[in-house]
């Protein structure tokens, strides 16, 4: 892969990449007429960039929205001529609202510190094609988090009115209850239970067991 950068008919700036049988562009010849379009879809409270390219999509997120930034750029030269041909571009790096991360792993831990509430992205084509592996990765990783949302999110829906509820009914019993403390020492075997709506049925069974055990 040999990046080159090389300047627009209007003056903006795009990315030449030549690979073994092909020549690829990063950006079209209008890139900030097509930052100005894909920034208008990018709603989330959280944006994952994917691909920075000469940073035209970083520039109109940070101007037309209050969003944080993830930017992530692949180790590659691309990175280190777009700095020389944009150097007002570090700044945008620097800016409070913005994470540069160049490598998957720490990403991965960033959108699970995210927890993908509210969290929107966009891959740049022409990095999807010539860093595949990479950003395969990165939609397992989003597609693992949203599945794992989807999941608690039902399970609260199932089961928050329950939780409420018993939360509720033993709240006297936070402050009147024995506490552990006392039983730190005491080697022998115990079972510690909550207030889980699948034990409504076993408390019974629970309380019939022999010492040692207690409930």
């Amino acid at each position: 892969m040999t990046p080159k950068i090389a300047a627009n008919p209007n003056g903006t700036l795009n990315i030449i990449i030549q690979t073994e049988n092909r020549t690829l562009q990063v950006h079209s010849s209008r890139p900030i007429e097509e930052s100005v379009k894909i920034s208008s879809r990018l709603q989330g409270g959280t944006v994952l960039l994917a691909g920075l390219g000469c940073g035209y999509l970083l520039e109109r997120v940070l101007e037309d929205s209050s969003a944080d930034c993830i930017v992530y750029e692949p180790e590659s030269p691309i990175f280190e001529q777009v700095l020389t041909a944009r150097p007002q571009l570090k700044a945008r790096l620097f800016d409070p609202r913005v994470v540069f991360v160049r490598n998957i792993e720490t990403l991965s831990l960033l959108i699970q510190k995210k927890r993908l509430t509210n969290l929107d992205y966009n891959f740049n084509r022409t990095y999807n094609e010539i860093f595949p592996e990479e950003f395969t990765a990165i939609h397992d990783c989003i597609t693992a988090g949203i599945r794992k949302k989807e999941i608690g999110d039902a399970t609260l829906k199932r089961f928050g009115k329950i939780w409420t509820k018993n939360t509720l009914r033993n709240m006297h019993r936070f402050f009147t209850s024995k506490k552990l403390i006392p039983y730190l020492n005491w080697n022998k075997p115990a079972v510690v239970v909550g207030a889980g709506p699948s034990l409504a049925e076993g408390l019974s069974w629970i309380k019939l067991l022999s010492p040692p055990h207690r409930c």
